[in-house]
């Protein structure tokens, strides 16, 4: 893998804004009295030409001259490594990293805010784009990178909804699972980034993020609280449990809530069929697209995976000098 990671130059929709008027390319002269056909097909194939190659030369100023990767259901996208990034391994050999400095302990006690940390070291963080509805009907939708999956049997998610620095006060999402006790997840692909990173904004209470932001609200199955069309991939929660932990001073600053997950809905072109009869599912990671969130205002995209078997009993067991398991 290439270190430090490509910076991509804008959102992976950005390559559709349109370019400055200074940049804008002007329109083909019509054509002249009396030209003959062949010369005014002549006239347009050039000046389409040219228009094409300023296109390309705007395309470049901009960033995007470099071949965009297969998007979709491409087998190219992401990209399948042959093999993991050190396939000579051998149980018992050390696997150091690139580094010469040993560890520094850093103690969470000893500063304001490890808010900045935090978000830097424990990456990637999958995005939660969470819905929710008030008592009164006022839907609010935000991500929180806050979360993750904490199991299947039943499936739970959680999700950590951190009050504001200076008021204090809980965001509206968490006022409102507290509410209604009900709440929808979305994935965020990257066909949405701009629009989902939109919602996060400092928006007054009572302004519906999703309508500012042009999400289209399909209702749910089991749940209040609308689905995002956009996302391919959304999870109707119901709430289970609320964990609210004091920092040092007493204060209660995150609001940590467990839903469990009573209705998935996946687009049909992602759905891959289980094995066997009666087997889930599973969704396909090449049209899924899911970005993550990293430290700062960086955001990752998945653009290449590697498949590495699960360990055997029968590796195991030779590794630990047993003899193999009877059949």
């Amino acid at each position: 893998p290439r270190y430090p990671p490509r910076l991509r130059g804008g959102g992976p929709s950005a390559c559709g804004a349109r370019p400055p008027l200074s940049q804008s390319p002007p329109r083909p002269a019509a054509p002249v009295e009396g030209m003959s056909p062949l010369l005014r097909v002549l006239g347009w194939a050039a000046a389409s030409a040219a228009l094409a190659a300023l296109a390309r030369g705007v395309r470049l100023a901009r960033g995007k001259g470099k071949k965009e990767k297969p998007r979709g259901g491409s087998k190219q996208y992401p990209k399948v490594r042959s093999e993991s990034p050190d396939a000579a391994w051998t149980p018992g050999t050390s696997q150091p990293g690139p580094f010469k400095k040993p560890h520094q302990a850093i103690d969470p006690d000893d500063y304001a805010s490890v808010y900045q940390l935090v978000i830097s070291s424990y990456v990637p963080r999958p995005v939660a784009f969470v819905s929710s509805i008030s008592a009164s009907g006022e839907v609010n939708l935000a991500p929180y990178s806050y979360s993750g999956i904490l199991g299947h049997d039943p499936p739970m998610i959680a999700i950590g909804c951190c009050r504001n620095a200076r008021s204090k006060e809980s965001k509206d999402t968490a006022k409102n699972i507290l509410e209604t006790r009900e709440f929808v997840v979305h994935i965020i692909s990257d066909w949405m980034l701009e629009s989902a990173n939109f919602t996060c904004g400092p928006f007054p209470h009572g302004v519906s993020e999703a309508d500012v932001a042009g999400f289209t609200q399909q209702p749910s199955t089991k749940v209040g609280p609308p689905r995002m069309a956009e996302a391919a991939v959304q999870f109707e929660c119901r709430l289970e449990h609320v964990v609210e932990p004091e920092n040092a001073a007493g204060e209660k600053n995150t609001t940590i809530v467990l839903g469990r997950i009573v209705m998935f809905h996946v687009r049909e072109e992602l759905l891959v069929p289980g094995a066997g009869e009666g087997a889930v599912p599973t969704v396909n990671i090449a049209g899924y697209r899911p970005i993550s969130r990293l430290g700062g205002h960086l955001y990752g995209f998945v653009d290449s995976v590697v498949d590495i078997p699960r360990v055997t009993t029968a590796q195991v067991q030779e590794v630990l000098g047993k003899p193999p398991a009877q059949a």
